[in-house]
């Protein structure tokens, strides 16, 4: 059981990872069509917290997974990608 609780973890951590680089090519393709400096920087800092999030995220669950809290280590890795989602619905939903 352990083995199965293990490789949900790192497939968490995974998720996590290809979210953060979906946010990325997203944040990209949408500084294309930016032209105020204002704009630009506050996409950039919503890249930067969310990349320093998910990179915390994944260090802990590999953390957790040492120290064979399997659980813990899956919801901790897929935090960042459920307040990407959030973040994402956020942006899509909100009046400009």
């Amino acid at each position: 059981m352990n083995f199965l609780q293990s490789i949900g973890a790192i497939a968490a951590m995974i998720c996590t990872a290809g979210c953060t680089l979906t946010m990325w090519v997203f944040s990209a393709a949408s500084l294309a069509n930016v032209s105020d400096q204002s704009a630009y920087q506050r996409v950039m800092s919503w890249v930067v917290v969310l990349s320093v999030f998910s990179i915390v995220g994944i260090v802990s669950g590999i953390a957790l997974l040492l120290r064979k809290r399997f659980a813990t280590a899956a919801t901790v890795a897929v935090v960042p990608s459920a307040i990407m989602f959030v973040a994402l619905v956020w942006q899509i939903v909100r009046p400009s």
